[in-house]
């Protein structure tokens, strides 16, 4: 009898519990799909955004190398400083009348050159590279070789000048001289 009660109540009330039981084992399983699915399309949602938001927020950028101005050294420059061999001996050389013009159809002229230079009349000059300039080179023109000397050009109070180092035949002399332009 007691086996009958209890199937009984199985047969009327287990088998209404047991189908809920599966209703709600059903119902959190699709929930939890459910969170799942959107977990994972959340997840992925951030993934594919922040993936656009780095492939759009990098540039492709040339390389673009600083130009650097070419230097103008057209116009009549006078001596201001004369070294050799590192001594500073502008005190006893007498430039006050040495004037040396370059023109822009690269000719040059050299005026009261009683000092040691490169050329001693007028000729013709050329740069190594307009922008980056490191040598200067002066041919007379009743000679048939250039005289070349090195050359750089830093700007001291607000002015250009131009240094030109050179060894005028003996190697044991190296004179530098510093040049401004006359305005």
């Amino acid at each position: 009898m007691f086996v009958n009660i209890v199937s009984e109540n199985l047969c009327t009330y287990g088998l209404y519990h047991k189908w809920r039981l599966q209703n709600l084992l059903i119902y959190f399983k699709i929930k939890g799909t459910k969170i799942n699915i959107m977990k994972h399309f959340f997840i992925n949602s951030l993934i594919v955004g922040i993936s656009a938001l780095i492939f759009i927020s990098c540039k492709i950028e040339k390389d673009l190398l600083p130009t650097e101005p070419v230097k103008n050294f057209v116009g009549t420059w006078k001596l201001t400083k004369v070294l050799r061999n590192d001594e500073d001996i502008t005190a006893y050389v007498d430039s006050t009348g040495f004037r040396f013009t370059l023109n822009r159809d690269n000719s040059f002229l050299i005026q009261k050159n009683n000092i040691p230079f490169l050329a001693n009349a007028s000729g013709t000059w050329l740069l190594d590279d307009p922008a980056y300039v490191f040598h200067i080179s002066l041919k007379e023109n009743d000679m048939p070789t250039s005289f070349s000397a090195d050359l750089s050009a830093p700007v001291q109070n607000g002015k250009r000048n131009m240094i030109i180092s050179f060894s005028p035949g003996c190697i044991a002399n190296k004179y530098v001289y510093t040049l401004e332009t006359i305005q």
